[in-house]
């Protein structure tokens, strides 16, 4: 489960708010969990603007859903064209990146984005053997172009679908340093795949209490890269809850993912493949045109497929700009 899953193959958009002219944050802790852009549709002409940064731990050992101390995986050797298993141990990770988000109203219902992943980073300890070596990667992510449409307004509520594409930008070529054969696609930058995303928004305002929901799904469906290597699907569900206090706006989250398992030539690849419920809390703070806003996120239930390094806890932080 490497920081793609977690953060550049993702994401779509859910979760915050849907009702421009406002610019609601993306929620996603860093890319952390498969979130791309801004929800909701833009007045005709009003542009946005979006920057985060994201960061993630990414060390809790699990089999299962227990602890373990050793996480077994295998490596995926595209040299040879063959699953290697049993074949590194992973022992730590920490993830992070600098994302950029455009939107565009190009009609009174519809707004066209981008998501520019304008660096990723990723630091992990894996052995081989009795050898422990740390891996700092860097890179740009996987670009993200979509459109979000307003569906009407049901049950007092609005209604937004999307519908976007990932292209595969991100670098595919990096060379591990163990033994300068090609790095693991899930420690590249990019995943080397076009891929598509769906998503959809449910959002209503209650007025007596003041409180803002938001119900959102997204599905992100992927391709297989030029080595054959094909990410597992995903599934996202948000509940969102926020409630302004002047200029101030707490949120309150849930967010349950799916993770299939990746696909290599054919064959379903070990220790991939996942599912996650996070719950998360956040602050905004709007002054003009400008949001500023953080997020504190971690999981309540994790369940793998065999052995894998899993989250911790992450935090997303940020400024969104409406013009």
């Amino acid at each position: 489960m490497g920081f793609r899953s977690q953060c550049l193959v993702p994401l779509v958009t859910i979760a915050a708010l849907a009702a421009a002219p406002l610019a609601y944050a993306c929620d996603s802790t860093g890319c952390l969990l498969v979130t791309r852009g801004q929800n909701g549709v833009l007045r005709k002409g009003g542009f946005s603007l979006d920057l985060s940064f994201r960061w993630l731990d990414d060390s809790r050992r699990l089999n299962g859903s227990d602890e373990t101390d050793v996480v077994i995986r295998p490596r995926v050797d595209l040299d040879r064209r063959q699953l290697v298993p049993g074949f590194h141990n992973d022992l730590s990770g920490r993830d992070s990146g600098v994302q950029l988000d455009f939107g565009y109203g190009l009609g009174r219902k519809t707004t066209v984005y981008t998501s520019l992943p304008l660096f990723t980073h990723q630091t992990h300890d894996i052995g081989h053997g009795g050898v422990v070596t740390p891996y700092d990667i860097w890179g740009i992510g996987d670009v993200v172009i979509g459109v979000r449409q307003s569906l009407g307004k049901p049950v007092g509520g609005t209604l937004v679908g999307g519908v976007a594409g990932k292209l595969p930008t991100g670098r595919t070529s990096l060379i591990d340093p163990y033994d300068l054969k090609p790095l693991d696609p899930s420690l590249q930058p990019g995943s080397g795949s076009w891929d598509a995303l769906f998503s959809t928004q449910y959002a209503r305002r209650f007025a007596g209490p003041g409180l803002d929901t938001a119900l959102s799904f997204s599905f992100q469906a992927n391709a297989a890269n030029d080595h054959e290597y094909q990410f597992g699907n995903e599934a996202i569900a948000t509940l969102a809850l926020s409630r302004a206090f002047g200029s101030f706006t707490l949120t309150a989250q849930t967010k349950y993912i799916h993770e299939a398992r990746d696909d290599y030539r054919g064959q379903l690849v070990s220790s991939t493949g996942a599912e996650f419920v996070y719950v998360a809390g956040g602050l905004r703070y709007a002054t003009g045109r400008s949001t500023f806003y953080s997020l504190l996120q971690a999981p309540v239930h994790t369940h793998v497929n065999e052995t894998q390094l899993a989250p911790r806890w992450g935090f997303l932080v940020g400024v969104s700009r409406v013009f």
